[in-house]
């Protein structure tokens, strides 16, 4: 549910223009890294991706403002300790329990 390929976009600095699905609203911000539109609203996206392409000066406004915020929220560095620590809670929880049975 992530949205994986936004995210690959912002980092490029290029703007997205995306439907409200799955996880797509945790990494674009609706007029600040790109535009959001409902799902279905294919004259919506279309209108979107008009205003994007005629607007240089917004594509890169866009795009920058998309970048800064990949490198800032989601680059490795922030990204990997938060993984190793759920990791480290789930092996730990299955220790616990593992012992639990052991015992039993």
């Amino acid at each position: 549910g992530f949205g994986l390929a936004p995210l690959e976009s912002m980092a490029c600095a290029v703007p997205v223009v995306a439907t409200r699905a799955g996880g797509i609203a945790e990494v674009v911000q609706d007029g600040v890294t790109g535009c959001m539109v409902d799902v279905g609203d294919v004259e919506g996206l279309a209108e979107r991706m008009e205003e994007i392409a005629g607007c240089p000066a917004l594509a890169r406004r866009y795009g920058q403002a998309g970048r800064d915020r990949a490198i800032r929220e989601f680059s490795t560095d922030k990204v990997v300790p938060r993984y190793e620590g759920l990791y480290d809670r789930i092996v730990r929880k299955a220790v616990r329990k593992a012992g639990t049975y052991a015992n039993a």
